[in-house]
């Protein structure tokens, strides 16, 4: 049984109005109750704050509606999903925390929390969810350091990394439709980046360095999704007066494989000071393609660490338009050889090893038998 909300995101917008605050359907014979939350109009702490607790509320709602299960994995964050679960952990049996971001570390990392008591309070919560939770999953080692800063024992954390969608996701010769949708001719150079427009992609740097490129007509930079700061990105290229670089909206999911492969390099961008407090879903994905990646991240990063472990690309200082623009340009001038798609395959390979989908699985599986060994047990996830 699942317990989430109604799909809003990277919009951070409903896709379609929820019909009432919850429903309960049936998707691929899994039983999926979602529940209305309070959306952010805003990008403060105080905001994110309501929409962290409205989804533990919903999902704590959700929980006393269904009978008494035996594992309960909560995705983290919102750490207060947890802090809740922990209180009625006499209907949600043994509690695993499921950590993708740091979400402390990662709301100081972009500003959105100073250093003051709100972040004192913050991470004293955010520990005390890791401590009560009968173990904690985190999908980097950096985030397992962190947990165990915080007091928890090493035998009570492992590390099963997210997948990668090696089926949907596969390399494939540019579509060259694919590539004129996207503003980009045979003999261009295009650069991709695709996801959330947040201030952790710190997109206004993939910006400048577009307007430090506008000299080279066969270099194409394009933006493709949504997110909070999709307007202020949208308000940086008009003052520019720039026509290099391209902002798109999210695109059918069926085409996001061809968008890829059509592209001669996939972009990850983060903010300065975002360390070990994230590792972006997309990098998989961009590893899946065969396409090399340009990685403008913070040296001592996840994604950093990530894409000089597989060999898949580059990685430039954050925050630097000019050594953005100064890899691409480099990334370009190797076109004709072989290098690019050394890269490329490499990336595919590193995530055919290291991030199937049936080995991670087979990961879960062998955690929920140690958690609970008795046979039929029904984990739930919210």
């Amino acid at each position: 049984m699942v317990a989430t909300s109604f799909p809003f995101y990277p919009l951070w917008r409903w896709y379609d109005p929820p019909p009432r605050w919850r429903i309960r359907q049936e998707l691929n014979g899994v039983d999926v109750w979602r529940t209305k939350i309070l959306l952010p109009p805003r990008p403060t702490a105080l905001w994110r704050i309501v929409f962290d607790s409205s989804i533990a509320l919903t999902s704590g709602l959700t929980a006393l509606s269904i009978p008494r299960v035996d594992v309960t994995i909560c995705l983290s964050p919102p750490v207060q999903t947890t802090l809740l679960g922990a209180g009625i952990r006499f209907k949600l049996g043994k509690l695993v925390v499921l950590v993708q971001d740091l979400p402390t570390e990662a709301a100081r990392s972009v500003g959105i929390l100073k250093d003051g008591a709100a972040l004192r309070l913050g991470r004293a919560l955010e520990h005390l969810a890791y401590r009560l939770a009968d173990h904690v999953v985190v999908i980097s080692s950096a985030f397992a350091t962190y947990i165990q800063s915080a007091g928890v024992e090493p035998a009570k954390i492992s590390e099963i990394p997210n997948w990668a969608d090696l089926d949907s996701i596969k390399p494939a010769r540019p579509d060259p439709l694919m590539r004129s949708r996207l503003g980009a001719g045979q003999d261009d150079f295009l650069v991709v980046h695709a996801g959330n427009m947040g201030a952790k992609q710190d997109l206004l740097n993939v910006v400048a360095a577009a307007t430090l490129l506008r000299d080279n007509n066969h270099i194409k930079l394009v933006l493709i999704g949504d997110g909070q700061e999709r307007n202020t990105v949208v308000e940086d290229i008009a003052a520019r007066h720039i026509d290099n670089i391209r902002l798109l909206p999210l695109q059918a999911s069926q085409e996001f494989s061809t968008i890829l492969t059509s592209a001669d390099a996939l972009l990850i961008n983060q903010a300065p000071s975002v360390v070990d407090s994230v590792l972006p879903s997309k990098l998989l994905a961009y590893m899946a393609s065969g396409r090399p990646v340009v990685a403008a991240v913070h040296p001592r990063s996840t994604t950093a660490d990530l894409v000089r472990r597989a060999g898949c690309g580059v990685v430039v200082d954050p925050g630097q338009p000019e050594a953005l623009a100064s890899a691409i340009r480099s990334m370009r001038a190797m076109g004709g050889s072989q290098g690019l798609t050394t890269m490329g395959r490499r990336g595919r390979a590193y995530v055919e090893e290291h991030f199937a989908r049936s080995d991670v699985l087979r990961q879960w599986d062998d955690l929920m038998a140690r958690i609970n060994p008795r046979n039929g047990s029904t984990p739930i996830g919210d």
